[in-house]
């Protein structure tokens, strides 16, 4: 909610689109988004954003300083995600396999006490 205050008093309008920082987001969070005004929200995923995905869970792709203009114009296109993105979706994967692992083990953990 802050975060769409200060872009609305910076922009002089309020903001569509909200990124998830990380790109990571939990039902939980998309809720907060949605209830805090956002039309759409954009996760990491590195891929394009499918109309399946839902409003708040589009998908996205990395720019990079590195990312060049004629780069960009094939990200735009679609043509470069897979060369370029294979072992980022893989780390991606990766880490959510490990975020839910820290989930579950907090969950028995706290049934514990």
């Amino acid at each position: 909610v802050r975060s769409r205050e200060i872009v609305t008093d910076e922009l002089g309008a309020p903001p569509a689109s909200f990124a998830y920082p990380y790109g990571y987001s939990s039902r939980r969070v998309r809720q907060a988004v949605r209830a805090a005004g956002y039309a759409q929200a954009l996760a990491v995923g590195n891929g394009l954003a499918r109309r399946r995905q839902g409003p708040f869970a589009l998908q996205r792709v990395t720019v990079r300083r590195s990312t060049d203009a004629a780069e960009f114009v094939r990200l735009l296109e679609g043509r470069s995600i897979a060369r370029n993105f294979a072992r980022d979706r893989a780390l991606t994967k990766g880490y959510a396999v490990l975020r839910r692992a820290r989930q579950v083990r907090r969950k028995a953990i706290r049934s514990r006490v």
